[in-house]
């Protein structure tokens, strides 16, 4: 058989080209950039990571890594692994070198126990078992019905500076249907329309649903966008000049795996009425554009297009989709993000949930930190001590909260203390935040 050289073929890292800010977390940008100052050892590590999320490129650098010695010692059986996978799931590019090295091994590679390993653990039809779906799963099946509701007001200095926005909020409805809990998992720009968001919800009723579950962890996804009329629409060609620098300038971060930028662009394609989504739809005009960005931002281990995708997947009334869903909520949890453990802690029983509320209470997540207390109030063996550290813990974000004051009263009752008090407090508490009584009531 004649053997190509391989010195004479030309293996290049892809997206070497860098310019932008990178974020804190290992995206491809980032494992790209610790490759280019030939800090070999963190990048591979990075891309590894990348490579079980299922993000190809990052397979097809481990090949060029293997192959080269870089980071690891040179092993060929590897390199030719690696490419192969990254060939399964769609790069055409790497089944061309996998041929290419399979020329310079004395024995079938794919008969080799590397070829076994690697391609067990990245094997693509584990992966879209585990981790795959299509943009028709997305669908929200779960929707409630509200009974009143304001729209939040979009604050004066946003429309004169003519700033656009939005805000992932999540909360809880009680069984008046009331909205309660409510935290902000995202917003941008930041401290521009959260406030206004919180305050609308407030007002908000729901019909309530019957599962307790299914009243916990709601999200909302709210878009600020100024009023399109005629005289934007006759000045939008020049709008695309005077923008076209920064909008080239998205367009190639995002491509070069800045997971951020991937994860901003999914959220401001999901409405048309932004001005910045009006412009980026010349470079990205397909209706799914935003989730084709929303999943490469989260296999580019972005937490929150992890989680983003994990609500909408667990929204959806089929259950392996739903289970997809799960797996991806695991993603964002074990990549730290308080509000996917507490939301997993819902979805897990026993041990494991107790876990899952510790690691979200230890973030400060104070939904977590109040069902950790409801929790260890419920084990008999639970240690007292346990309780009054993540009571007081909860206490310092909001010693009024009505499920605290309620939890408080509770721990004095167990322990033979004056409790009343604390539970007609409870009751006064969630009447002048509009919440139902009903769960307040010895």
């Amino acid at each position: 058989m004649r053997r190509t050289n391989l010195a004479s073929t030309t293996f290049v890292i892809l997206l070497v080209s860098l310019s932008y800010a990178l974020p804190v977390r290992g995206d491809l940008a980032s494992a790209t950039k610790a490759y280019q100052a030939q800090q070999y050892t963190e990048a591979y590590q990075q891309f590894k990571t990348l490579a079980t999320l299922g993000n190809v490129d990052a397979l097809y650098n481990l090949a060029v890594m293997n192959l080269h010695g870089q980071g690891r010692e040179q092993n060929l059986n590897k390199a030719f692994s690696y490419f192969v996978l990254a060939g399964d799931y769609g790069l055409s590019a790497a089944d061309n070198h996998a041929r290419l090295i399979a020329q310079q091994l004395e024995h079938n590679p794919e008969h080799s126990e590397i070829f076994t390993q690697l391609a067990h653990q990245f094997d693509i039809r584990e992966y879209n078992l585990r981790l795959g779906f299509e943009s028709s799963d997305l669908g929200d099946t779960s929707t409630l019905s509200t009974t009143y509701q304001v729209q939040p007001n979009y604050p004066s200095h946003a429309i004169e500076k003519g700033i656009e926005g939005w805000v992932w909020a999540e909360f809880d409805i009680d069984a008046s249907g009331a909205v309660k809990n409510t935290v902000v998992i995202d917003a941008y720009p930041p401290h521009v329309f959260e406030e206004s968001v919180l305050a609308a919800l407030k007002r908000w009723r729901y019909v309530p649903p019957e599962s307790q579950n299914a009243r916990r962890g709601r999200s909302l996804l709210y878009h600020f966008n100024t009023h399109k009329g005629e005289r934007y629409r006759q000045s939008f060609t020049s709008q695309q000049r005077l923008y076209a620098e920064e909008i080239s300038a998205l367009v190639e971060a995002a491509e070069q795996g800045q997971s951020d930028i991937q994860y901003r662009i999914a959220t401001w394609l999901s409405s048309e009425q932004y001005n910045v989504s009006q412009l980026l739809k010349a470079h990205w005009p397909d209706n799914d554009a935003n989730i084709t960005l929303l999943r490469a931002s989260a296999q580019n281990n972005n937490a929150k297009a992890q989680y983003r995708l994990a609500k909408k997947l667990l929204n959806n009334s089929d259950p392996r989709t739903r289970q997809i869903g799960l797996n991806w909520l695991r993603v964002a949890a074990n990549n730290q993000l308080s509000a996917a453990q507490w939301t997993l802690s819902l979805h897990t029983t026993n041990s494991e949930r107790k876990m899952w509320l510790k690691r979200s209470a230890k973030q400060g997540h104070l939904r977590a930190q109040i069902d950790l207390v409801q929790l260890l109030l419920e084990e008999p063996k639970s240690a007292e001590q346990d309780i009054t550290f993540w009571l007081n813990q909860a206490q310092q974000q909001d010693n009024t909260h009505p499920d605290l004051l309620w939890a408080q009263a509770l721990f004095n009752k167990h322990r033979g203390q004056p409790y009343q008090q604390l539970m007609s407090q409870a009751r006064q508490q969630a009447q002048s935040r509009g919440w139902s009584e009903a769960a307040y009531q010895d």
